[in-house]
């Protein structure tokens, strides 16, 4: 098969995967794969979802993957891919590139063990606190408050009986608002600043390891129901949200380590793209892939 057979191949099969997202519930478990691989752009995040779940199909047994990198980079850590199994093809600047998961080597690399653990909240509610603060911003009590900001009253609401979960992620989401805010993004698209926002915001959480079933329920009607421009709008609000999620995850002392990629081992944390990750030649351009 052809590599441009493939592309167009790649690409049919992105425009199916957002055209499935079109519930809350959906939309939630696509933001938790960008947060399990956020190393990636949010469209190859996309494509490794849809692939697993059409293997999984097949196998209920295939594992999620959760660290992935080429042949080469896998051999050159001491790794193996186990005969016979079938890499993730993604885009990477309009090419196609295969990746395999840790899951399918046959001993993998001991140093790299550590970076697939997670650990839940780590601070991340006094964190964020602190970073909102730090903006001359005040948490407000507020029953249903769910991370919204009032910019003239400088604060941002949170429901004070809520779960754990729930107000980490109003303080994700009302961060987020932020950060898009000062970005110029709320006053050239209010909507999509928004739903980027919430998306963000469940980027921050799910990359900490809690489950987004009380995240709340983020925003699918701006694109659900139209055909035109739908792929691209799905793609652009998707890629916006990692973008701020990768940004508040840096401000954060405890950022976790696992990000879909095979990183420094020298615990120095890297957002340049795929570079060092999947031992690419040349450099991506700012702001991760463009699919």
């Amino acid at each position: 098969m052809g590599t441009l057979h493939t592309a167009e191949i790649l690409r049919q099969r992105l425009e199916q995967a957002t055209a499935g997202l079109g519930s809350s519930g959906d939309w939630l478990d696509a933001l938790g794969w960008a947060a399990r691989l956020r190393a990636f752009s949010f469209g190859n995040a996309l494509l490794v979802r849809d692939q697993w779940g059409q293997r999984q199909v097949i196998d209920r047994a295939v594992v999620a993957p959760s660290m992935l990198a080429t042949r080469p980079k896998w051999r050159s850590l001491g790794g193996r891919v186990r005969a016979g199994q079938c890499g993730y093809p993604i885009f990477t600047q309009g090419a196609v590139l295969v990746v395999w998961d840790i899951s399918q080597l046959q001993v993998p690399p001991p140093q790299l063990a550590g970076q697939l653990s997670r650990q839940k909240d780590c601070g991340l509610s006094g964190q964020l606190r602190h970073l909102i603060e730090h903006q001359n911003f005040l948490i407000v009590d507020s029953p249903g408050g769910q991370g919204g900001v009032d910019w003239r009253a400088c604060t941002v609401l949170v429901e004070a009986n809520a779960s754990q979960v729930q107000q980490v992620s109003s303080l994700a989401i009302g961060f987020a608002d932020m950060w898009l805010n000062s970005a110029g993004w709320s006053a050239g698209d209010p909507v999509l600043a928004r739903v980027a926002a919430q998306a963000a915001g469940a980027i921050v959480v799910a990359a900490h390891g809690w489950a987004l079933d009380q995240h709340p329920a983020s925003r699918v009607d701006w694109w659900a129901g139209q055909d035109v421009g739908r792929h691209q709008r799905v793609l652009q609000v998707g890629q916006l949200a990692r973008t701020a999620g990768l940004a508040i995850l840096d401000w954060l002392d405890n950022s976790p380590g696992a990000d879909g990629s095979v990183r420094a081992l020298d615990g120095q944390r890297e957002r340049t793209g795929l570079i060092g990750q999947l031992g690419l030649a040349s450099a991506l351009p700012a702001g991760g892939l463009g699919w």
